[in-house]
């Protein structure tokens, strides 16, 4: 059997560091990385500049494989893909960087053996940006449970419910988040056992937005600072960049499905300008939605931010690949077509209003929604930042926003839902599955004011608990 260092050969993405795009590239088969090699060679390519990353090792295609009793569609398409990185180009070179993945994109495409040869844009954080002014600094980190509206009822997701439960607060299940940094250290994740299980993370002002998502999850039930969601549950990280800052979030997405069990729960915390120039979720790239296939299809509940675009998924726009897209592929926005098995979730007003957020993507695919608005969590420091102010191990904030805040929102909760499910408390249902869960989020929770421009429903834990109990 051909190891699979010569089968994966589908997926080629070139980072340039001045470009706002990837080159992704589709191949026809499986053994036509020699032939891409050679190409690279031969027509006025910097192989010196070029190194090549598997996103499918041998050991990764088997954990998968094993897991869903033989390769699946997604996963055979995964073990042929294959990251190619440029080095910067020299500052004083007249190269332009996109240009030059223009006509690489051009050449590639009249190929025999490329099927497809896509720019794809880069990742980013789903935040909101706020004002940080009120920071408040000291020796004792207060308690600052009070400013966690949503743990509460009605306006929130009534947490008290599921933490009254055993295995409610999350002992049960492993978190893990898909993204760029986090402050694992943090004095309020003492207990959480964060660690970093691929990847390299980002620089340190980078660190806060992954903090302020696992704060909301798995932040430790004390008497300071705030509490999580789930706030024993073990926290993890899967860091979309490596040790050259190259972004690559398919790879990101196995490593983190690989480090949890079936039944846990991932984050997909990113962002990308799609087709109109919104910033949209990431399933729309195939190289993406592969990936959270296979994440899915080994039991992984996986949470994806919707997306701070104000963008229509329902919209024509998204019944077209963008240029150089596979012949084959469907808009994973119209689950008739094709479906990840991801959960899409929006984000909603805080307090006692469901309304969309102006920020919100929106359509039928959006499953859920959370608070995108003023969630206090750790990380920033506008809330308080402890004695000094490089203490980022203190910082806490309560302005924390965007489909950023509101996807943690509703995947702590699964945490802690999924976490009593485990303890074998309802009949005939040992764990919660992807469909599952999506299954009780659509029809549970508070109804969406104004549901023209969907965001779907609120989780309201007790409404889920009840519903499982009925079963």
């Amino acid at each position: 059997m051909r190891t699979l260092i010569t089968l994966v050969a589908l997926l080629a993405t070139l980072v340039i560091c001045e470009s706002k795009y990837q080159l992704v590239v589709q191949v026809a088969n499986r053994g036509d990385l020699p032939l891409l090699r050679k190409f690279m060679s031969q027509n006025d390519f910097d192989t010196e500049r070029i190194s090549m990353t598997h996103t499918v090792d041998d050991e990764t295609f088997n954990h998968f494989a094993n897991s869903v009793n033989g390769p699946s569609k997604s996963l055979e398409q995964l073990s042929r893909y294959i990251n190619v990185d440029l080095a910067p180009y020299d500052p004083k070179s007249n190269n332009n960087d996109q240009q030059e993945q223009e006509r690489l994109q051009s050449q590639l495409l009249q190929l025999p053996f490329v099927t497809a040869a896509y720019l794809k844009s880069l990742p980013e954080d789903p935040t909101i940006v706020e004002d940080f002014s009120h920071i408040h600094d000291a020796n004792q980190t207060p308690l600052f449970v009070e400013k966690q509206g949503y743990l509460n009822g009605p306006g929130g997701f009534n947490v008290k419910a599921i933490h009254a439960l055993p295995g409610g607060k999350g002992e049960n299940v492993k978190v893990i988040d898909v993204e760029r940094g986090w402050t694992f250290e943090h004095e309020d994740l003492k207990e959480s056992e964060g660690k970093v299980v691929y990847g390299t993370p980002a620089s340190y002002d980078e660190f806060h937005h992954g903090t302020a998502v696992t704060g909301i999850i798995s932040a430790n039930d004390n008497d300071f600072g705030v509490t999580g969601i789930a706030p024993k549950s073990k926290i993890l990280g899967s860091c979309y960049t490596n040790e050259k800052a190259f972004p690559n979030v398919p790879l990101s997405i196995l490593a983190a499905a690989k480090a949890v069990d079936p039944g846990d729960v991932m984050l997909i915390e990113i962002q990308a300008p799609g087709p109109e120039g919104k910033v949209i979720a990431m399933e729309y790239w195939p190289d993406n939605f592969h990936a959270l296939k296979v994440a899915t299809e080994s039991g992984v509940i996986v949470f994806e931010a919707a997306g701070n675009g104000d963008a229509n998924f329902d919209s024509p726009a998204y019944n077209r690949g963008g240029p150089g897209f596979p012949a084959d592929w469907k808009n994973p926005f119209n689950r008739s077509l094709a479906d990840s098995g991801a959960i899409l979730v929006g984000a909603g007003s805080s307090g006692n209003s469901t309304k969309r957020l102006y920020f919100s993507n929106y359509g039928s695919a959006v499953d859920v929604h959370g608070w995108g608005q003023n969630v206090a969590s750790i990380g920033y420091g506008d809330l308080y930042r402890g004695e000094g102010t490089r203490e980022r191990s203190k910082y806490y904030t309560n302005s924390f926003s965007g489909t950023s805040s509101a996807t943690p929102c509703v995947s702590g909760c699964i945490a802690a839902l999924q976490s009593w499910v485990k303890t074998g408390a309802v009949s005939g249902k040992k764990l919660l599955t992807p469909a599952d869960v999506r299954s009780l989020l659509r029809r549970t929770g508070r109804a969406q004011e104004d549901p023209e421009k969907r965001i779907g429903n609120r989780p309201d834990l007790e409404q889920l608990i009840n519903a499982l109990k009925s079963k």
